[in-house]
């Protein structure tokens, strides 16, 4: 009642300043100007009565009320849930109209809430205030995946500005990263001390988080998927606060949370089982459809990792073959590390001319035509 009388009050306002600037017909009021000498009297303004200033002055009189009206109209039916000046929640970035986007284009949002947490305490602040408030929350990672799993109009937070390497251990050949860490840079940090990676996938910009609850997977018959590498995960959720989860602490939510699709709650941080680092041979070559149907079987054995690419509207497949080229590094400390930004030092396992695949270390790459 009071916001409608308030709007009453400011409405009346308007409506006589806008009287104020028209005379409706009528003589304009007398107006007083000094005109430097003692003597005053007054002087009418004959500015004031034209018929145009006139015309200007009902437009007004008209156009503000009906505005402002529309303005309060809408404002009454459709309310806004957002504080007018403030975020409502830790780290929320102000969006208006922005879209979020998946690599590959297939997906989009436009969120209401837009959350970067910068640590742990960030995030959980986030997650209890959307929970008291029952908001809708999802959590992005790189955007990488070709659906919309971490999509959503309501909210969104990203975990991209929590990427630190919090410990690795050379002996037990186990790394603790934060979920926002990404693969490229955990393989580059776990280079030194002779150790990678059990799997990859494709390409090396996904956050750890994603990459793991989402299950990716690489290639090959005996290489298992991401998840099989999680080995303790630190989950944040609206009901049961902040849960630490492992094989030998709550077994069984383990299981469920290591691929839960960000449905179970938000993983902070996890600890990942590393593998000792191996230089690998990668052979491409070019077979038809046919070859490869009657070769899969021996090839699947015999290789680590096999990859197919049909090219479309062709007989052509193209093959992908990558194996250990000798045995798996040492692990061991490193000598010298020097900081993530700065240049890279030698480090174990590495090989005149080795290049970065998605395989791990590739050596030597061999292409051939087989058709």
């Amino acid at each position: 009642m009071a916001t409608h009388q308030a709007a009453g009050r400011l409405l009346q306002l308007i409506s006589r300043n806008a009287n104020h600037w028209t005379t409706h017909g009528r003589a304009a009021k007398p107006r007083w100007f000094s005109n430097g000498s003692s003597t005053q009297g007054p002087v009418v303004d004959p500015e004031a009565q034209s018929s145009a200033r006139q015309r200007f002055g009902r437009m007004l009189a008209v156009l503000l009320p009906s505005s402002m009206a529309a303005v309060l109209a809408y404002g009454f039916m459709n309310p806004d849930d957002q504080p007018l000046f403030s975020a409502a929640s830790p780290r929320q970035v102000p969006v208006s109209g922005e879209s979020v986007v998946n690599w590959s284009a297939t997906h989009a949002a436009h969120p209401k809430r837009y959350y970067q947490p910068e640590n742990q305490e960030d995030v959980e602040a986030i997650v209890a205030d959307c929970a008291a408030t029952k908001r809708k929350l999802r959590v992005v990672g790189s955007g990488l995946s070709p659906n919309g799993v971490g999509f959503s109009d309501e909210g969104m937070m990203s975990m991209a500005l929590l990427d630190k390497i919090l410990w690795i251990n050379p002996d037990t050949q186990q790394v603790r990263v934060e979920a926002g860490c990404r693969v490229q840079q955990l393989a580059d940090a776990l280079k030194p001390y002779g150790l990678s990676l059990q799997n990859f996938a494709s390409i090396r910009e996904q956050q750890i988080g994603g990459y793991t609850q989402v299950s990716a997977h690489g290639t090959g018959a005996t290489v298992p998927p991401v998840d099989e590498q999680v080995v303790a995960l630190k989950l944040v959720t609206p009901a049961g606060g902040v849960l630490e989860l492992s094989a030998d602490r709550n077994a069984e939510l383990f299981k469920l949370a290591r691929v839960g699709l960000g449905c179970l709650g938000v993983v902070t941080e996890v600890t990942l089982q590393a593998v000792p680092l191996q230089t690998l041979h990668e052979k491409t070559f070019v077979a038809s459809a046919h070859k490869v149907a009657r070769n899969h079987a021996s090839w699947l054995r015999n290789s680590k990792h096999l990859r197919y690419m049909w090219l479309p509207f062709t007989d052509s497949v193209v093959v992908v073959q990558v194996n250990p080229t000798g045995p798996p590094a040492k692990p061991s400390k490193p000598q010298s590390l020097q900081p993530s930004n700065g240049p890279a030092t030698a480090v174990a396992g590495e090989q005149p001319g080795a290049s970065m695949s998605a395989y791990g270390d590739v050596e030597q790459a061999e292409q051939v035509d087989e058709r």
